[in-house]
């Protein structure tokens, strides 16, 4: 069986809406290279039917219609929980970490998106787009934004906000060594210049993209055979690009504001080859979340909106020097491996005392975004800003090094956690009870509770519960009660606090690992 052969099962594969063809693709090549003719013989025959429904296709996994039916949950719905959960990619354009904190283009405007609703933005790194549009059918997400391009077919899967920006697909490929020293004409000899010379080419591109798909129907514009070479569904465009800059691979294919970018940190690529004409990128939401589509599509419109959108693309898009310290950083998500320098020795002390290491690097961020020399205006000092009061307690004082003040700060957090066990039976919200002790004392938060059941709420619940109450205790009526016995407290601080740890904490949770780091 001949690579003829190959190519046109794969392509039927991919353009047969069937939820295992990236994999089959996969397997194809496999069989084929062992020289399996039999057992390929016979795929193919079975495939051919497939091959007949697929011709009116343009699309792989994951954009067929769902057969079940999607959840009935609108803006409404999130009002009222108030929250917006988000499917993102890790990538330099939708969301990464950089020096513990996250970042990036699409999730910038987001953020400024979901504050105009009240809401909190809830991220979630999906790899595979076909999870993500099961996330959305289900509920396990509302928003995809990922660099999303709007397709005809993906239009009958999702509904699309209005385009965040227009871009081409194009033609990655790395210019040959020396290439400055060369004339135009030379360098045209090593590099594909017009979309004809792709004939007989090798492109490497996830089969879950739009990318896959335009190259075979470029192919079958041109008449002759592009050879489309799938990769896992796992492996991400970046990725891909990264592989060409190194020569692991030929060639593969991006958006070209993905490209541009990664042009500033890999300046041998060529990107000028469009395969494509202009496409949109918008965010995808359920086909039944209208009011949520058109929530988004007024404010993108509104004044805010723009003004949230023109200062992120400045930030990401116009200041090529800062992206490239951002994301060549080896604390950014995108290419090192670390939210901090004192990683190994987080982890190291959070094992030691049962605690997940990435809360302890959340909470160390926001206490004193990783400077061991912090010292706040009330003379809290360290990784772990430690009261002098209380760190004498544990052995400690300013002349610690890092390794003490972080073994003291968890044996602060470890006596916390021995106090509220007994009480917060739920181990989510009792992390909230630990955190707001950390940061005002155990006192006002107990104080919280009475307030809370006074109130007959849940004191039990720190969310929508004793943290309203927590703010109460800034009011004379309220810290002058007979049943409150530590006094006033500015609540403010708490109430934020618990929160700005827990949002970075899932942060982190969402891009390392809970194991060792690398």
């Amino acid at each position: 069986m001949t690579p003829l052969y190959i190519e046109e099962l794969k392509r039927c594969c991919i353009l047969h809406r069937i939820n295992r063809a990236p994999h089959l693709i996969l397997m194809l090549d496999r069989i084929f290279h062992s020289g399996s003719v039999l057992v390929l013989g016979l795929v193919f025959m079975l495939s051919l039917e497939a091959c007949q429904e697929a011709r009116t296709h343009d699309l792989g996994r994951g954009t067929e219609k769902p057969e079940h039916a999607l959840i009935d949950r609108d803006l409404d719905s999130l009002l009222i929980r108030k929250r917006i959960v988000v499917m993102t990619k890790n990538s330099s354009t939708s969301y990464y970490i950089y020096k513990g904190q996250p970042m990036g283009f699409e999730y910038d405007v987001l953020k400024s998106y979901a504050n105009s609703q009240g809401l909190e933005l809830e991220i979630r790194v999906v790899d595979d787009m076909s999870r993500m549009y099961e996330m959305l059918d289900s509920g396990e997400g509302d928003l995809i934004a990922a660099n999303f391009t709007v397709t005809r077919e993906r239009t009958e899967r999702v509904s699309f906000t209005d385009p965040i920006f227009y871009t081409r697909q194009v033609l990655i490929q790395n210019r040959p060594k020396g290439w400055q020293n060369l004339s135009q004409d030379e360098l045209d000899e090593h590099l594909l210049t017009e979309i004809f010379e792709l004939a007989g080419k090798k492109v490497h591109v996830n089969p879950n993209t739009s990318f896959y798909t335009r190259l075979y129907n470029l192919s079958e514009e041109m008449g002759a055979m592009i050879h489309v070479q799938a990769v896992q569904p796992e492996m991400d465009t970046e990725s891909l690009i990264r592989q060409v800059a190194l020569d692991s691979i030929k060639y593969t294919v991006a958006d070209e504001n993905i490209a541009k970018l990664n042009q500033t940190y890999y300046p041998d690529l060529y990107i000028d080859l469009a395969i494509s004409l202009p496409q949109k990128i918008a965010w995808a939401t359920r086909t039944n979340a209208t009011k949520l589509t058109k929530s988004i599509n007024k404010w993108m419109a509104s004044k805010t909106g723009k003004d949230a959108y023109r200062l992120a693309y400045r930030k990401y898009f116009g200041s090529t020097r800062s992206q490239i310290r951002r994301v060549g950083h080896a604390r950014s998500s995108l290419n090192g491996d670390r939210i901090s320098p004192y990683d190994q020795l987080i982890q190291q002390e959070a094992e030691r005392s049962d605690f997940d290491w990435r809360l302890i690097a959340a909470l160390i961020y926001v206490e004193s975004n990783f400077d061991p020399s912090a010292v706040s205006w009330a003379g809290a000092f360290g990784l772990m800003q430690l009261m002098p009061n209380t760190a004498a307690q544990y052995g400690v004082d300013t002349s610690a090094n890092e390794q003490e003040n972080i073994m003291a700060g968890l044996a602060l957090l470890t006596d916390l956690r021995d106090l509220w066990e007994a009480k917060i039976p739920d181990p989510e919200e009792r992390i909230k009870f630990i955190i707001a002790s950390y940061n005002v004392g155990a006192g006002h938060i107990l104080d919280a509770r009475q307030i809370a059941r006074d109130l007959k709420l849940d004191p039990d619940i720190w969310t929508d519960n004793v943290e309203d109450c927590i703010l109460l205790k800034s009011k004379p009526e309220w810290y002058r009660a007979p049943n409150v016995r530590f006094g006033y407290c500015r609540g403010i601080e708490p109430y934020e606090y618990v929160r700005d740890v827990i949002s970075i904490y899932a942060h982190y949770s969402e891009i390392y690992k809970a194991g060792s780091t690398q």
